[in-house]
């Protein structure tokens, strides 16, 4: 069994010395803060994030981890999102990089941990006590605080490792922000907890050279790399010279966001030669609502043009709803609706349950059932979960059903689109009382005349719906801080620009 090592930026550190280290973190959170405040970290991705992060709950603070300002959002924007958390949360003080610390004039703000006086450090928690706290992305409005909880983290994490087959002798290789649950749970929770080794480098370092992401896994043998579906399709395009051997993973695992067939099989297909295996592929459907993963698939599996999220990790259970009416039939569209323990009489309804301690935060709206509605809608077919899209963002069309993403990965594939960067939504259309659909796309092509044509006629043959479109330059449609398109913000920007 190997002896299991942190990375970060190619930075290496013992358990042990991050353990020493987060104490020391803690000290001087400690001595500005009272027990249960929270604290919010806003660092680049290093040791002093995470050490401020651990050292916050080694002291019986609520942690954390937030953006931090980048080139990539204007000040203002940041500015009003620190306001959305504070409003959303209240922290008592903030962690922060010495250059952006003038940003944080909301919180009490420190930028080193130097302090001598020592805190006494308090008894260990109960598992009912708040650890850390999950921000939603803030698609809209104020961002979705989620509680959660010591034992809901432990408890989720060993399961979902089990699943997985993750253990001390893996690695987890990442890029992935950690103000993001997949980044957060998935590849820094779950190995620090089940004592695996994992290696980070910076989002932002990963986005201008990819290749560093091979490189790292060739260097410390990685095993499991999670990542949304636009990476897979980003790397396949970006990557194409890389020479690393890849044969040491065992899963490359799709979360986040609709996974596309073709994107993972175009990932498959380049790097095939580096070692990459098709069983390698995997999906995970998961929320921060449930601290992190619902199910998980080992392999490619489709029905009706829909990738297969796997069976549900123990202690989840899945009904499927049509409005108040529990959906019993294979397939057919319907929400989804998650809880950990259901009911008992609802057992002869959804089939096996896997009776545990729960890990759903508390406080969420549920159902008659006593389901929490996630908005996502999907169907089940022999145990497996199949994800279709957002219910919100599901556009009705001239009397069809179009969901956005489907749109997206067609479009983003083309030759002269920058891939990722494509947004879809519906438009009333007054006249005609239904819905347009409206396409933005990203290019660095000159002659957008004919890129527009070309994309209007692929979504009227693949979707028999007559878009309107308009190219764009790049940078032009908005993303959310976990860098999902933020469709909402991207209609009111395009179609404020069009009448104005």
């Amino acid at each position: 069994m190997s002896v299991p090592k942190i990375v970060i930026n190619d930075i290496t550190k013992s358990f042990k010395d991050f353990y020493h280290d987060s104490l020391k973190a803690g000290n001087a959170i400690a001595n500005k803060t009272k027990l249960n405040d929270v604290v919010v970290i806003s660092k680049k991705t290093s040791f002093d994030q995470i050490e401020a992060y651990i050292g916050a709950i080694l002291y019986k603070r609520i942690s954390a981890i937030i953006p931090h300002p980048s080139k990539k959002v204007f000040q203002n924007e940041f500015v009003e999102k620190m306001q959305k958390i504070d409003s959303a949360c209240s922290p008592t003080l903030c962690i922060a990089d010495n250059k952006h610390k003038d940003v944080y004039d909301l919180w009490d703000t420190i930028t080193d941990f130097s302090d001598e006086n020592q805190a006494p450090i308090p008894d260990a928690p109960k598992k009912d006590d708040v650890a850390i706290i999950q921000l939603s992305s803030g698609t809209t409005g104020l961002p979705k605080v989620i509680k959660i909880t010591h034992g809901s983290l432990l408890e989720q994490c060993c399961e979902y490792a089990n699943v997985i087959d993750l253990g001390p002798d893996d690695v987890v290789v990442s890029w992935l922000p950690l103000y993001h649950d997949m980044g957060l749970i998935a590849c820094f929770w779950m190995p620090l907890l089940t004592g695996t080794s994992f290696v980070h480098i910076d989002p932002f370092s990963w986005l201008s050279r990819p290749t560093e992401l091979f490189e790292m896994i060739e260097k410390h043998k990685g095993t499991h790399i999670w990542m949304p579906n636009f990476a897979f399709s980003y790397m396949a395009k970006r990557c194409k010279k890389s020479t690393n051997d890849l044969s040491s993973v065992k899963e490359w695992i799709s979360c986040s966001e609709m996974t596309h067939e073709n994107d993972m099989m175009s990932f498959y297909n380049t790097f095939k030669p580096l070692g990459v295996t098709e069983k390698s592929l995997s999906i995970c459907y998961a929320m921060a609502e449930n601290v992190f993963a619902v199910s998980h698939c080992n392999g490619l599996i489709s029905k009706n043009d829909t990738l297969c999220c796997g069976k549900f990790i123990p202690s989840t259970s899945v009904i499927i709803m049509d409005g108040e009416k529990l959906i019993t039939r294979p397939c057919r569209l319907g929400r989804e609706d998650i809880k950990n323990i259901p009911d008992e009489d609802l057992i002869k309804d959804i089939g096996e349950v896997y009776i545990k301690s729960s890990y759903l935060a508390e406080n969420l709206p549920v159902n008659k059932y006593g389901y929490y509605n996630t908005g996502d809608m999907g169907f089940m077919h022999k145990d497996g979960l199949y994800i279709v899209g957002r219910s919100d963002d599901m556009i009705i069309s001239y009397g069809k059903n179009i969901f956005p993403y489907n749109i997206e990965q067609y479009i983003s594939n083309m030759k002269g689109i920058i891939p990722g960067r494509v947004a879809c939504f519906g438009v009333h259309n007054e006249g005609k009382g239904t819905q347009d659909i409206f396409v933005v796309a990203e290019s660095s092509e000159t002659d957008t005349k004919q890129l527009t044509n070309d994309i209007i006629k692929l979504v009227l043959k693949e979707f028999e719906i007559l878009p309107i479109c308009k190219v764009v330059d790049k940078n032009y449609i908005i993303k959310t801080s976990s860098g999902k398109i933020n469709r909402n913000k991207t209609r009111t920007k395009t179609l404020n620009d069009k009448n104005g």
